[in-house]
């Protein structure tokens, strides 16, 4: 074929830019975000086994822009192949209709093309390599040998895996592995490797990057996602500042073993990810070839975003002493500003079995500022709670995932923050038995990641509305137990198995639960103990539950609810269907 051309480069590259542009602008008037967050429990997921027999350590893919083809790595045998998909962004039924049999020579890892169709790139650890193509988007007709060829390894590059241009050509990203960054590079002309030039780069928080091996980010670049081979995970990061990948913090991580028929083994062979260019759904490669796809839903709201630091505020005069005591998770690293001019830096692990601790020299109230990284930062030492009165920030920045018992038993703290980092996981217990606090805040959380809530506000004055979601809570076992909330709780419940002692003690007599999905959940036991529905609810919780396809041997503690003759037909059903019920029995007429 043709050397490649500049001059034809420039006139292609003109043609293209008034498309891109007419095809930019449409994306940016969808709305909503991209995010890792699921449809629901079971997502829609094609597992293709197409080209498991002839790719060897699959690694990125790539979409051609109208979804009619896929292009897949595979690194082990330096193969690309070109998938032609009957439905369009569907690797259902998908069928090869290419394949290159040495362009990935060299460890290849990842892939794109430019818009024309007329240049592919491929990505080979520490080598990015530009190869023309004779026939657009015809993999079978790019030349072997690359016309342009960029060395990363000269900024620090080791072990990098997958690339992410910018859609006017102008910004590339990469993932190193080796150090657990992103590089991120800008070209001086659009799409010519030639004129790459190191931009900066972002360290990914130690207790996030687990052998990262995949990027992408969203088109209006307010997105990052990066796969976590180590951890299973996809993780989800926000970009302040559209682009700037300086600007970026973690936001939420999707556990990729939540999927339905996903297990562990599987998992940890996602070796690649290709997202569909609206957002709606991923293509994960296997290292074994086979493709698995799944639907993704966009988020409404943008992330909430805070201050990157935990602030505390503490009042020495309520504790025993003048001794404060904070716990770290491993892995963390982190430095404590302890509000006194006193700074501890670069903290790891999680000090002593008490935690960190600090003694102030005079009683007071201070501000304790927690910075770096950590997936939990807690107060749990008995001396050190009774301190606490106000949470200011919970740390946008730290990476937090657990905070199970974090601040349980604070018997003096009254106020929190008004948004929280989504990257939140497991919150069993972290505010139970904090006396005093009903801070309405909580009620407007984004707790649509945490997966467990068990005793989350337990024996609390809670009593504000909530505006909770809770699609991947798996366990709300005692949640709101002996508080004193009255309000609709209208639940998008996904996953629910436990919802034991859930509103056990509470004045609860209001509307929402009818629109729970409880097709997963297993037990619960002692439910709404000491609770009595209006009867008109109640029958409307049965005929909805009745409804649906329920697991049997569950037990339901509905307290001393009563049902008529509208929810009698209703509750035979469930018990046919073999679930014990509970309740007042049915209304005396």
């Amino acid at each position: 074929m043709k050397p490649f051309k500049r001059k034809s480069f420039l006139l292609s590259w003109i043609a293209w830019l008034a498309l891109a542009g007419a095809i930019f602008a449409v994306e940016h008037e969808t709305s909503g975000f991209w995010s890792v967050q699921v449809v629901d429990p079971e997502p829609l997921v094609f597992r293709h086994d197409v080209i498991a027999s002839e790719v060897k350590d699959a690694r990125a893919g790539f979409w051609k822009d109208d979804g009619t083809t896929y292009y897949q790595v595979s690194r082990g045998n330096n193969k690309v192949f070109q998938l032609a998909c009957a439905t369009p962004y569907s690797i259902a039924g998908a069928q090869v209709e290419g394949v290159h049999e040495s362009l990935a020579s060299g460890v290849a890892h990842g892939i794109s093309w430019r818009p024309d169709g007329e240049v592919v790139f491929i990505y080979q650890r520490t080598y990015l390599r530009a190869h023309a193509v004779a026939t657009p988007w015809s993999i079978e007709t790019a030349d072997s040998q690359p016309f342009a060829t960029f060395n990363l390894s000269d900024d620090g590059m080791v072990r990098g895996h997958d690339l992410h241009f910018r859609e006017d050509g102008l910004r590339v990203y990469v993932d190193c592995r080796g150090k657990g960054r992103l590089f991120e590079y800008h070209l001086d002309s659009a799409w010519d490797i030639t004129t790459m030039q190191f931009e900066t780069f972002y360290q990914i928080p130690a207790p996030i990057h687990s052998a990262v091996r995949g990027i992408e980010i969203s088109p209006d670049g307010r997105r990052m996602f990066l796969l976590m081979v180590g951890s299973y995970t996809i993780w989800e990061f926000g970009l302040r500042t559209p682009w700037d990948i300086a600007t970026a913090y973690p936001a939420v991580g999707f556990d990729l073993r939540l999927i339905d028929g996903v297990t562990t083994g599987v998992a940890n062979n996602f070796y690649g990810m290709t997202w569909l260019p609206d957002g709606s759904g991923i293509v994960l490669s296997e290292s074994n070839g086979r493709l698995t796809q799944i639907e993704t839903r966009l988020r409404v709201e943008d992330h909430p975003v805070g201050d990157a630091s935990m602030a505390l505020v503490i009042d020495t005069s309520l504790g025993p002493g003048n001794t404060v005591h904070l716990n770290a998770a491993n892995p963390s690293r982190i430095d404590i500003d302890w509000g006194d001019g006193t700074v501890d830096r670069d903290l790891r692990g999680s000090g002593s079995s008490t935690g960190y601790e600090h003694t102030y020299a005079e009683s007071g109230t201070y501000v304790i500022r927690v910075s770096g990284s950590a997936p939990g930062v807690k107060m749990r030492n008995p001396a050190s709670l009774p301190m606490l009165t106000e949470i200011r920030e919970l740390g946008f920045g730290l990476g937090l995932l657990d905070m199970s018992e974090a601040f349980a038993g604070a018997l003096n703290l009254t106020s929190v923050p008004e948004q929280i980092p989504i990257s939140l996981r497991d919150c069993e217990s972290m505010f139970a038995g904090c006396e005093k606090l009903n801070d309405p805040n909580i009620g407007k959380w984004d707790l649509d990641g945490v997966t467990n809530l068990r005793e989350f506000l337990r024996n609390t004055p809670y009593s504000h509305p909530v505006g909770w979601r809770l699609p991947m809570a798996g366990t709300l076992r005692s949640m709101l137990q002996n508080t004193r909330f009255n309000h609709p709780l209208n639940l998008n419940l996904g996953r629910a198995i436990d919802l034991r002692g859930m509103l056990a003690g509470t004045p609860f007599q209001q509307s929402g639960l009818a629109g729970w999905d409880v097709s997963t959940v297993r037990s619960g036991g002692g439910f709404l103990g000491g609770v009595t529905l209006p009867t008109a609810e109640y029958d409307a919780v049965l005929i909805a539950w009745a409804a649906q396809d329920v697991r049997t041997d569950v037990t339901l503690d509905f307290g001393a609810s009563r049902y008529s003759e509208a929810g009698a037909a209703a509750r035979t059903i469930l018990v046919d269907k073999g679930w014990t019920i509970i309740d007042g029995g049915a209304v005396q007429l």
